[in-house]
């Protein structure tokens, strides 16, 4: 098990054959939590117009906040470094 944070960026609609976990599995493989990002649409559109455009920016969003709370954790030059 990781002690870090993973963020799940699933689907809204599920297809009713789907695995039922929230966490789509992966609150098992951590001690940090997992954090589920809801994209509208379902699975095979996610890539595709206007869908991506969304997960793009939830993608940017956590990106930066994962980068802050790094930096905030070992110190701005390192994170800076990376």
């Amino acid at each position: 098990l990781c002690s870090c944070r993973i963020t799940v960026f699933r689907a809204k609609e599920q297809m009713w054959y789907r695995i039922r976990d929230e966490q789509l599995g992966w609150g098992n493989r951590t001690r940090g939590g997992v954090t589920v990002m809801r994209i509208p649409g379902t699975q095979p559109v996610l890539l595709r117009q206007p869908y991506v455009q969304e997960v793009a920016a939830l993608l940017t969003n956590q990106l930066r906040m994962a980068s802050e709370r790094y930096a905030l954790a070992y110190g701005e030059a390192l994170a800076a470094s990376l």
